[in-house]
């Protein structure tokens, strides 16, 4: 049961992770900053996706 239990507070870990990384919303930036060490490669790595993508949307405002 408490393996079932993590599998889903990793889904719901992940599935975060990509919502944040399509909203722009950079003051999420601190709450994704600690996922990329998360022992899940699901979650870790849309950490990873998520970041990239707000700090593109950094980049591209500072462009303009």
């Amino acid at each position: 049961r408490q393996r079932q239990m993590c599998k889903e507070t990793d889904r719901v870990l992940s599935q975060s992770c990509l919502l944040a990384g399509c909203s722009g919303d950079t003051s999420l930036i601190p709450l994704l900053m600690p996922l990329l060490h998360h022992p899940s490669p699901a979650v870790s790595t849309h950490a990873a996706w998520a970041l990239s993508r707000l700090q593109e949307g950094i980049s591209f405002l500072s462009e303009l």
